[in-house]
């Protein structure tokens, strides 16, 4: 009853006034450009002055249809629906959507387009992008030739994209780039989402140079508003390792997206600082927000039902029962989007529960295989180098025990060295075993402070009574004597005598020299051991790291000493590698991280 009163109110007032204010408010060709301009202004204006825009509205269309424009009336048709669309009455807008199709259907009229654009826009606002995504693809295909129609379903199918599908939005967003430059409004729209999109993808480089191009072409259009410039900010700090403040500045609400864009800039900035968690968390309160606005659309459709019922029954009842069954059609459809949308993302996140779930069982099931193979191939080893030792003292003995066989002394006690070599040899093996499940699983701390000099030729000269006297050992430094570095003394040892022992193995005549440099950026100290013997043929280069792998089968040993040796280096946090460049024999070389 209220609202009755003011409207005659004002239609009094009206009424009252000179002719001059009458015609001062009527759009004419004179006074267009004013007009249009205040048109704008309300439809920006923050404070949401409805029914001044609605009135003014209605002044330019009916200028449009004294001046037989339809195009440019339907299109202000259009941006009333897109005003209600902003102001959270979707039911309204989708009214004014049917009132559109109606009329251009009776006068026959081609613009199509402007339905599905808006229809669009409406479903955006609630956050089905699919929905959106649809209905601007079919305003797309409709507007074949009209290019300067196409850029704002480009732009709008870009800024829908821009977060979740940054390919697809680039994709839409260069189609404007060309056109846009004459429409500054459509090149800082340009801009805006190429920012975006970059920011999307983490493409920094990218980003800055779009914001750069952005601030130039504010100051070069200083007649173009704000637009996108607090959300570009709230980039660039993100960016900047400002994540805190600009996820502050998110929650504060003052930007130019939507409630569901902030969401989305929230989850790409988890992400960038890792934090994977958070990220899910935002997901689903993202999805929540979906769905609150879908239901938010029901209610608000099913009051301004309402209210359009109680006015209908007073006019008429055959009215009563089309805009009742209006509601029912509106509301099956209001809940069936909500539970779509809804489906999709029960859907999509269970498939990516039970795909990330199939991975981990594949990546668990590939390990157990490895493992299986790695312990039948352990127990062949091992077996290996057990039997040849465990056959030789076998066969010492039943000729040490041979009944009537007399030996002279010399013999057998060659017979009873040769014995004590082979127990020798499976005890080495059981020892290797022992350290090798020891120090697998240990930690080395890096506790020892070592001079490098006079640690490294110790360890290398104990080996002196070990090599033949055609073989040299020798030792080579760069590094002056009092130079040290911190790392673990038992660790290098045990690495060291490995590599050592295997040239002493693989080399007969020659040399076996061990060298010591820092690296050329002074942050390593490489310990060189190289020697003249037979070398790794260029096919097993890339194996002989691997667990149980013997260049030479014959050779004494599991095939595990340069693996555990590796592992153990990488504890320390350096490396060890084969020089493949050095052909005339080995040469392995040791990296140590100086701290």
């Amino acid at each position: 009853m209220l609202k009755t009163i003011k409207i005659l109110f004002a239609s009094l007032v009206l009424s009252a006034l000179p002719l001059a204010v009458s015609v001062a408010v009527e759009v004419t060709e004179d006074n267009f450009d004013e007009q249009y301009k205040r048109y704008l202004d309300l439809y920006a204006d923050e404070k949401g002055n409805e029914d001044a825009f609605l009135k003014q509205s209605q002044l330019l269309k009916d200028y449009y249809r004294k001046q037989n424009n339809p195009s440019s009336y339907y299109t202000i048709c259009m941006n009333e629906a897109l005003y209600d669309t902003e102001h959270d009455k979707p039911y309204t807008a989708i009214q004014k959507v049917n009132d559109m199709l109606e009329e251009m259907e009776a006068e026959e009229f081609d613009g199509y387009y402007m339905i599905h654009l808006a229809l669009g826009t409406v479903f955006e606002s609630r956050g089905n992008k699919r929905m959106a995504q649809q209905y601007y693809q079919q305003a797309i295909d409709e507007t074949e030739g009209n290019e300067k129609a196409r850029m704002s379903i480009y732009s709008r199918m870009a800024y829908l994209l821009m977060f979740t599908d940054p390919n697809k939005a680039e994709y839409w967003n260069e189609k404007i780039k060309t056109s846009s430059l004459s429409y500054p409004p459509y090149h800082q729209t340009y801009l805006f989402i190429s920012s975006c999109i970059k920011f999307a993808v983490n493409n920094k480089s990218g980003f800055y140079a779009n914001y750069e191009e952005y601030q130039n072409y504010h100051l070069d259009h200083k007649e173009l508003d704000s637009y996108g410039m607090k959300t570009i900010e709230i980039m660039k700090m993100a960016l900047d390792g400002q994540t805190k403040e600009a996820l502050q500045e998110l929650a504060l609400g003052n930007t130019d997206i939507n409630v569901i864009g902030r969401h989305d800039m929230r989850i790409i900035i988890y992400r960038m600082t890792g934090n994977h968690t958070a990220a899910l968390d935002e997901w689903e309160r993202r999805t929540e927000s979906v769905d609150s606005l879908n239901s938010d659309m029901l209610f608000n459709n099913l009051n301004e039902i309402n209210a359009a019922t109680g006015i209908a029954q007073i006019q008429a009842d055959a009215s009563k029962r089309r805009e009742m069954f209006f509601i029912i059609l509106l509301s099956i459809a209001a809940v069936g989007i909500v539970l779509m949308g809804y489906w999709i993302v029960v859907h999509r996140r269970m498939s990516n529960n039970l795909k990330e779930k199939t991975e981990q069982l594949r990546s668990a099931l590939a390990m157990a295989e490895e493992g299986d193979k790695m312990k039948t191939e352990f127990i062949r080893s091992v077996s290996h180098e057990i039997r040849t030792p465990l056959n030789a003292i076998n066969g010492f003995n039943d000729l040490l025990n041979t009944p009537g066989l007399e030996l002279p002394e010399e013999e057998r006690a060659d017979l009873l060295n040769r014995i004590k070599e082979n127990v020798q040899a499976i005890t080495d093996i059981v020892d290797e075993m022992l350290h090798i499940a020891d120090k697998e699983s240990n930690e080395y701390p890096k506790t020892d402070s070592i001079y490098c000099n006079q640690t490294l030729s110790a360890i290398l000269y104990k080996y002196r009574s070990q090599v033949s006297s055609s073989i040299e050992l020798n030792y080579t430094s760069d590094v002056i004597n009092r130079f040290s570095i911190k790392t673990n003394k038992e660790a290098v040892t045990k690495i060291l005598d490995q590599l050592i022992q295997n040239a002493i193995k693989f080399t007969q005549k020659g040399f076996i020299n061990m060298h010591c440099e820092e690296s050329h950026d002074h942050k390593l100290l490489r310990i060189s051991v190289t020697d003249t013997g037979k070398g790794v043929a260029p096919d097993q280069q890339d194996k002989i790291f691997e667990s149980f792998y013997k260049v030479d089968s014959f050779q004494q040993g599991i095939g595990l000493g340069l693996t555990v040796s590796a592992k153990i280096a990488h504890k320390l946090g350096g490396e060890l590698t084969l020089d493949k460049n050095y052909t005339t024999g080995a040469r392995f070389v040791l990296s140590l991280p100086i701290e």
